[in-house]
């Protein structure tokens, strides 16, 4: 029968080879075998071509592994492989089952046009006979004694080699192993076309689950080319240099669509450079580091912005500070003429007297959130009823909130809210609410301030309907600097870091504190929530309901 692979005249010659010659396709599926490989195995070519070689010729499971693993080298370093000793059965002549079978065996590559293995030439030679003459000298039987020393010193080798060779197929099942399982992810690529010779599973997480062996990089993943990796792996190659990148972008197709997933990475390509000093192919090795990177990425833009708020307050504080200035210097300047009559020294002097207290404002208020982000305040804690913390605070904006004409309505509980805290703290908390409220109502506005409480917390809120506050603002109303942009709202001045100062008291506490917006235009709520003290801890008296 002519094999499928050659024409008659190459079949012919095939056949004429003494030797014995079996073809397998990179599946491991028979294509053709000379005459002298059918009589030495005693089958017919029909009956083998087409199917798998070892579902042809039965071995154990042991044997088969290292067969198919001979196979395999050949198929991925295009070199020969030799098996010293490998078991495969053959039919017997008399067609009564399979008898055992000894071979040494010569796996050989056949290149296609493309330079790639397309098929392998398996050569065995029968040294069933020294196996068995080996057996009779271990055993002390009745082979002949003048073979024994020449055919078993022939055997010894053989079984040398066989033996080294399952060593270094162990060895080399466990450095693929480890391979395989490396946290890190890596390729072998050979060739200037850099086909993939191995690849691990961290590969196949980053750059999708996709058919990688045998395939040029630009046909396994055709996504790198665009994005400059295989220009690198082309430089690699030609130089013999080592590319090592930090926080290079790449884009993958993960899935069965067209999607791109961008991830960042950690890499190096190594040159493999073999023994006669040229360049091989490439070890590709690196780790995923999208996550550091997206971590760190955002680290960036919150110091940068940052650093941008802190600029906006230094420059607002430059401009609370001077405005005071300029109306004392002018009433010190009058009063050192001395041409102002008893009212006008008293008007100068009052001058003075309310700027020096804005700027003594100004300045009590960085001390204070300073002294309190670094945590230098200490509270006094004590049973604190809520609703005293209410009539404190109010009495103490009465002023603010009159002068703007709004109008401001309580809600207390009918009950008593005591919390375990510092009266003066919390007055402050809800103060500066109030304040907040006050300067970012337009006047003859509304101020809902709210307290309620159940058995475990106690909540006050504070409601305008002023200017309200974007989304991104609410996210980070409570951030130092984070008002510092002036706006023509902010008619009353001041720092805008009573927001900052109130949540790290509020936290002093064991309490949160929340802000919400319909959005601009659509005034702001403020909650804060804090523990409720237990009624056996005892509480504060309660003052009873009001609503103005």
């Amino acid at each position: 029968m002519t094999m499928p692979l050659i024409d008659n005249f190459h079949q012919a010659l095939f056949d004429a080879s003494p030797n014995p010659y079996l073809v397998l396709d990179r599946d491991l599926n028979i294509a053709g075998a000379n005459r002298a490989y059918l009589a030495s195995t005693n089958r017919a070519l029909a009956d083998i071509v087409g199917r798998w070689a070892w579902d042809a010729f039965p071995t154990d499971q042991e044997t088969l592994g290292q067969a198919i693993a001979s196979v395999e080298r050949v198929i991925r370093t295009r070199e020969v492989d030799v098996m010293a000793l490998l078991r495969f059965d053959v039919p017997r002549i008399d067609g009564d089952g399979f008898e055992a079978r000894y071979w040494s065996i010569t796996h050989s590559p056949v290149l296609g046009a493309d330079g790639e293995v397309a098929y392998v030439l398996q050569h065995p030679i029968d040294v069933t006979e020294l196996e068995r003459l080996r057996h009779a000298s271990r055993d002390g039987g009745d082979a002949p004694l003048a073979l024994l020393p020449e055919q078993s010193g022939i055997f010894t080798r053989a079984r040398q080699v066989y033996e080294a060779n399952l060593t270094l197929k162990a060895d080399i099942d466990r450095l693929h192993s480890l391979f395989r399982q490396a946290p890190s992810f890596m390729a072998v690529l050979r060739g200037p076309d850099h086909v993939y010779e191995l690849v691990n599973e961290a590969t196949i997480a980053l750059s999708g689950d996709r058919d990688y062996i045998g395939k040029p990089a630009r046909v396994a993943v055709p996504e790198i080319v665009a994005q400059g990796f295989l220009a690198m792996l082309d430089d690699v190659y030609r130089s013999g240099k080592a590319r090592v990148v930090h926080g290079m972008s790449a884009r993958f197709r993960r899935g069965p669509d067209d999607t791109l997933t961008e991830c960042f990475m950690n890499f190096i390509y190594q040159p493999i450079v073999g023994a006669d000093g040229t360049v091989q192919g490439i070890f590709v090795e690196g780790t995923d580091v999208t996550d550091q990177y997206l971590a760190h990425r955002v680290v960036e833009q919150t110091l940068r912005q940052e650093a941008r708020n802190k600029d906006e307050f230094l420059a607002m504080l430059a401009h609370e500070l001077r405005n005071p200035l300029a109306p004392i210097g002018t009433a010190a300047e009058l009063l050192s003429l001395g041409t102002l009559d008893e009212a006008g020294v008293r008007h100068a002097s009052a001058v003075i007297r309310r700027q020096v207290r804005h700027m003594s404002g100004l300045v009590d208020d960085l001390l204070d959130v300073s002294r309190v982000t670094r945590g230098l305040v200490t509270l006094r804690r004590a049973p604190t009823e809520m609703g005293e913390v209410v009539h404190d605070a109010l009495e103490q904006l009465r002023p603010v909130l009159d002068a703007r004409r709004h109008a401001v309505a309580v809600e207390l509980p009918g009950a008593p809210a005591p919390v375990s805290g510092d009266r003066k703290r919390l007055v402050q908390v809800l103060a500066n609410l109030l304040s907040n409220a006050a300067k970012y109502t337009p006047e003859g506005g509304r101020v809902d301030v709210r307290l309620s409480a159940d058995a475990v917390r106690v909540s006050l809120s504070v409601t305008d309907n002023g200017i309200g506050m974007p989304a991104d603002l609410q996210s980070r109303a409570f951030d130092l600097f984070a008002q510092a942009e002036r706006t023509p709202d902010r008619v009353q001045g001041g720092l805008g870091i009573g927001l900052a100062l109130v949540k790290n008291i509020v936290e002093l506490h064991g309490g949160t504190i929340h802000a919400s917006s319909p959005g601009l235009g659509r005034g702001s709520t403020f909650t804060v929530v804090l523990p409720r003290l237990d009624a056996a801890d005892g509480s504060a008296s309660h003052p009873g309901a009001a609503v103005r």
